[in-house]
C-alpha cells in the first residue's frame, strides 16, 4: 500500500500521487485497488479551493494479490431483508444473484473510501506527518496473513511496525533519520511487550 499527501506549490496541486501510481505501473506493477482515505479533520485549509481532506492509498501488487480479507463493517441499508434483482453479465445478459432470495447481513464489505482520524497519537513523537495507526492495522489485516512478514521502506515514526506486531505479524522496517527510528523501536517494543502480555 502506498499512502502520499499532495502538496500545494506556488498555487497548484503537484499531482504527486498520480505520479507515483503511474510509475509504479510503467515499472510492472498492478494498480489493484485504489481507495480513498477521508481525514476527518482538516488542516492547513486553503480560501481558494475546498479544504483538502482525503489522500489516496494504492494498492499495487506484482501479479494477483496473495491474500483479501476485506473488512465488514459498511451497515447495509437493506439489511434482512431478502437479496434480489438482476445483474448484467460482460455478455449484455442478465442474471439472477446467487443469493437470490437470503437476508441481506446487516454488515457488508466496506466502501472503498475509509474515514479515518487524522489526529496523531501521543506515541508519534513529534513525526510531522504520522500515519493513522487504523489505515496501517486495517490495510495489515486486510493484505496479509498472520505470521508474514510487513515491510515498510519508510517507516517514520513506527506505526506500521507496531500495527504489524499486533495483529500478528512479523515486521521489517527502514528509516533514514536516526531520531524516527528511536521513536520506532521504542514504538514497535512497547506493541511486542503488550502482545506478550496478553500471549
Amino acid at each position: 500500500m502506498w499512502n502520499i499527501q499532495d502538496q500545494t506549490v506556488e498555487g497548484s496541486e503537484t499531482g504527486t500521487s498520480f505520479r507515483h501510481a503511474l510509475h509504479c505501473i510503467k515499472n510492472g506493477l498492478r494498480l489493484h485497488d485504489t481507495i480513498v482515505y477521508c481525514k476527518e479533520g482538516v488542516t492547513f485549509p486553503d480560501s481558494n479551493r475546498y479544504h483538502p481532506a482525503f489522500e489516496y492509498m494504492f494498492v499495487f501488487s506484482n501479479g494477483a494479490p496473495k491474500h483479501f480479507n476485506g473488512i465488514k463493517d459498511w451497515r447495509n441499508k437493506y439489511a434482512g431483508t431478502p437479496v434480489h434483482g438482476t445483474r448484467r453479465e460482460v455478455d449484455g445478459a442478465l442474471t439472477r444473484p446467487s443469493r437470490m432470495g437470503e437476508a441481506v447481513p446487516t454488515l457488508g464489505l466496506r466502501r472503498n473510501w475509509w474515514v479515518l482520524s487524522n489526529v496523531p497519537g501521543t506515541d508519534a513523537g513529534g513525526h510531522p506527518a504520522p500515519m493513522p495507526f487504523r489505515m496501517a492495522s486495517d490495510h495489515i489485516l486486510t493484505w496479509t496473513a498472520p505470521g508474514e512478514i510487513v515491510a515498510d521502506p519508510f517507516m517514520g515514526s513506527g506505526t506500521t511496525g507496531a500495527a504489524a506486531i499486533k495483529a500478528g505479524r512479523k515486521f521489517v522496517g527502514i528509516e533514514v533519520e536516526a531520531s524516527y527510528f528511536d521513536i520506532a523501536c521504542r514504538r514497535i517494543e512497547n506493541a511486542a511487550r503488550q502482545e506478550r502480555l496478553f500471549a
